[in-house]
C-alpha cells in the first residue's frame, strides 16, 4: 500500500505500536488507538523512543 506524506495512518488496534513506530520513522502522521493500558504504555514508550532523525535507539529499551 502506498501512503503519501499528507495522509494520516490510522491503527485501530495499536497493540505494541509497530505501525505507529513505522509511520513515525517514515515521517508520516498517525493515530493509534489501544484500549489496554499496558499495551498503550508500551506503544507510547516505543514512539517516544524515536529521535528527531526517525531512528530508534536500542539503548532506549535497555
Amino acid at each position: 500500500m502506498i501512503c503519501c506524506i499528507v495522509h494520516v495512518i490510522l491503527d485501530c488496534y495499536c497493540g505494541s505500536g509497530t505501525t505507529c513506530v513505522a509511520a513515525k520513522e517514515l515521517n508520516r502522521q498517525f493515530i493509534g488507538i489501544e484500549i489496554d493500558k499496558e499495551y498503550w504504555k508500551i506503544a507510547n514508550d516505543r514512539i517516544k523512543g524515536i529521535d528527531a532523525n526517525g531512528q530508534t535507539s536500542i539503548f532506549t529499551f535497555l
